[in-house]
């Protein structure tokens, strides 16, 4: 509901890759919205990273970004590395605002078709990956 009065949603895609259930759940499946799943600072995707297909059959995750070793602010203001899908989305997140910014004239759905069409694996998406690791400059490009 959100997605369709204008608001742009990301969602983690979940941790549940390394156990019996591999899939994305709820609401990381829901269609309109941008599904973040994991990979690691090379780009090879988590083993703890949800994959897809929805329950539907459409591809999940939509892409992703480092959320295995993202550093992260601890109490006592000091930093370590966590993994979690909990972090590659807010990664996500920051790009958006960027991209929304940048192109206030554009909807939610033109941004997220845009982060789609120019992310790594736009021409081979699959249900690890999904559209691939996020080019952001190249969306921005796409928008113009």
């Amino acid at each position: 509901m959100a997605s369709r009065k204008g608001m742009f949603v990301l969602n983690a895609a979940g941790n549940e890759g390394g156990g019996s259930w591999l899939y994305i759940g709820i609401p990381a499946d829901a269609d309109s919205i941008l599904s973040i799943g994991s990979v690691n600072g090379s780009g090879i995707h988590s083993n703890f990273s949800s994959q897809g297909p929805t329950a539907d059959g459409r591809i999940k995750p939509d892409v992703s970004t480092m959320g295995e070793g993202s550093y992260v602010c601890q109490p006592g203001y000091s930093f370590s590395a966590g993994n979690g899908t909990s972090f590659a989305c807010p990664i996500m997140a920051g790009a958006v605002a960027c991209l929304m910014q940048a192109n206030p004239t554009k909807t939610n759905m033109q941004v997220l078709n845009a982060i789609k069409a120019t992310a790594s694996k736009s021409t081979s998406p699959d249900n690890l990956y999904g559209w691939g690791i996020p080019n952001v400059c190249a969306a921005n490009a796409y928008l113009q």
